[in-house]
């Protein structure tokens, strides 16, 4: 199930690739349709805490795959690796807390707001 919620999760990440959108709108919506949705979706299914905790234990290759997909999107948006992957570590960190997906949208905003200039 993980799996392919995360293959179609990245379809929808990508297509906004090709949306003619502002830089900092484009880098919000991957981030939502790859991350936030999923975890939103997760969240919100009467087992959400046991789903998540499922999420975070996966196997290292889909773990991996997740985190080259995660580079592959900033990537094509910001277009610095380093970047990329200072961004990639930040999302991470804003989950820490287990925050709502309300309070972790208006990070991510924020997020994005100060890291594209």
């Amino acid at each position: 199930i993980i799996n392919d919620r995360m293959d179609s999760s990245f379809e929808d990440a990508k297509r906004v690739l090709n949306l003619d959108l502002d830089v900092r709108v484009k880098l919000f919506c991957v981030i939502e349709k790859w991350f936030l949705d999923p975890l939103a979706q997760l969240l919100e299914s009467p087992r959400g805490s046991e789903l998540i905790d499922q999420a975070l234990g996966i196997t290292p290759t889909l773990a991996l795959t997740y985190q080259e997909r995660t580079r592959e999107l900033l990537m094509a948006i910001i277009g610095d690796a380093m970047a990329a992957e200072v961004l990639q570590l930040a999302l991470k960190g804003l989950t820490s807390d287990r925050p709502s997906i309300k309070t972790l949208r208006d990070r991510v905003a924020l997020l994005v707001e100060h890291f594209v200039t």
